[in-house]
């Protein structure tokens, strides 16, 4: 129940507001995490892991 605190109105913040947020905690958690708008109809599916950068 941590609020994300944005300098910006609720309706600006972006998907990678919250997944900057999320990868403060745990690097790796981004890659796995799922966001759900609430009107349950998939906008775009993207996986996205740093893990085998070298």
């Amino acid at each position: 129940d941590t609020p994300i605190l944005e300098s910006v109105p609720d309706d600006q913040i972006k998907g990678i507001d919250v997944l900057r947020a999320i990868r403060s905690f745990d690097p790796c958690m981004p890659c796995t995490t799922h966001m759900d708008t609430g009107k349950g109809v998939i906008t775009r599916e993207i996986n996205s892991c740093g893990c085998t950068l070298e």
